[in-house]
């Protein structure tokens, strides 16, 4: 499904970007549902009745307020069931959950990811994104532990373009059957570019490698000559 993104040309503010349109300094960003954007539609009043319009995520900029001990950051809200462009999905996951919860156990992590978000089955594996996390020679520091809980601690650099994903559904898997869905067949090649390119989730060939024979066995995609795969159904959720 694709969003639209009621967003700003070059150059123009808030007030006359989102909160009072014109075709003068107005776009509608179109984002696909494999995360990459399609060309953009002119605003006009008669676009802005027909799409449903959301705003611009870049203008989730931090607020903060004066305290008797300095100036404090007020938390953003993290748009639910959203991810973005730059970064493994279950890393996005473990970090926006634990920076929305101000801290958060392992065993909170866990929850979350299996029983709450239904993303993962595998505590194991759950346990070991918190890890890397932690202690990972790549992405160690993203979450420091103290008391008991883990805390955010490096920022996570992603790029701010939304992707929906679902409950009950591995995201990886999903954006691969969404993108064969959108196609008569597709190649294996560009089911690589797409993870490991367009959205920066997967870093080694060999592990786009192992989603393609997971969802084969699963028969969601079907085989149809060498490095060609037709889209056959999604899998039972999580």
């Amino acid at each position: 499904m694709r969003r639209f993104i009621l967003s700003n040309r070059p150059g123009s503010d808030l007030h006359i970007a989102v909160e009072n349109p014109s075709p003068m300094h107005s776009i509608i960003r179109v984002i696909k549902s494999d995360g990459t954007e399609d060309e953009p539609i002119p605003w006009t009043p008669l676009t802005n009745h027909m799409y449903p319009l959301q705003p611009d995520p870049q203008y989730r900029k931090p607020q903060y307020i004066i305290t008797p001990t300095g100036e404090k950051e007020i938390p953003l809200m993290h748009e639910e069931d959203v991810l973005y462009i730059g970064e493994n999905p279950f890393i996005q996951l473990i970090y926006y959950y634990v920076k929305q919860s101000n801290g958060a156990t392992l065993e909170d992590i866990i929850r979350h990811l299996t029983k709450e978000k239904r993303v993962l089955t595998s505590t194991i594996i759950a346990k070991k994104y918190v890890e890397e996390m932690h202690n990972g020679p790549t992405l160690g520091g993203l979450l420091y532990q103290h008391a008991g809980k883990y805390y955010c601690g490096v920022k996570l650099k992603t790029k701010k373009q939304p992707i929906k994903i679902r409950r009950g559904y591995d995201p990886v898997e999903d954006q691969i059957l969404k993108l064969a869905e959108s196609k008569t067949a597709i190649t294996r090649e560009e089911i690589h570019k797409h993870l490991l390119t367009n959205l920066k989730w997967i870093h080694s060939p060999k592990t786009v490698e192992r989603y393609i024979k997971q969802l084969v066995k699963k028969k969601c995609l079907t085989p149809v000559e060498k490095d060609w795969f037709q889209f056959n159904k999604y899998p039972e959720t999580i």
